[in-house]
């Protein structure tokens, strides 16, 4: 009886047209240099949970986790595929999550930047963090031209990736 109700509950929470959608909340998310070396599993949930509703700083934050394996499992394909999500954006508009509920957009990220303009322009320190992987070859095959290409994008608003970008220039990459 159980599995029924909450059967037709989705079914029926899926039916709402999303403007009439119930606002999606997730924990409050404050985030340290302290838990990233150690972060507690309802920590992991709330970046999983803000990440899925259009937060870019904590979708940046969780690849970064996933890279390293703190907190996750280690997955540094799963975590380059993350950040090529978050470096190339999204078709801009309201994310809409599970079930198609209105969400509000959020930005953690120390730059100030608005989570609506990496919507569609791309979140540049996700731009940074995939070229070093493409560099080094994290998550998959060295990819240089690629990797020059996201620190390209990303040095307008990124002053490491824009150093990081002057230095291979120099060096002719």
């Amino acid at each position: 009886m159980k599995k029924f109700v909450l059967a037709l509950a989705i079914t029926i929470l899926a039916a709402v047209p999303a403007a009439t959608a119930p606002l999606v909340s997730c924990a409050k998310l404050e985030w340290s240099e302290a838990k990233t070396a150690n972060p507690a599993p309802a920590d992991i949930l709330a970046l999983q949970c803000h990440s899925r509703f259009g937060d870019p700083g904590a979708g940046f934050i969780l690849a970064m986790l996933t890279k390293t394996g703190r907190g996750v499992p280690a997955d540094p394909k799963g975590a380059r595929e993350q950040l090529k999500v978050l470096a190339t954006g999204r078709n801009g508009g309201e994310i809409r999550g599970a079930l198609g509920a209105r969400t509000r957009s959020y930005a953690l990220d120390a730059s100030g930047a608005a989570a609506e303009e990496w919507l569609t322009a791309g979140y540049p320190p996700a731009m940074r963090e995939l070229a070093k992987m493409m560099l080094l070859g994290q998550g998959g095959d060295k990819d240089v031209p690629a990797a020059m290409h996201w620190l390209n994008r990303a040095r307008e608003k990124d002053k490491e990736a824009a150093i990081l970008h002057d230095a291979l220039k120099a060096k002719g990459f």
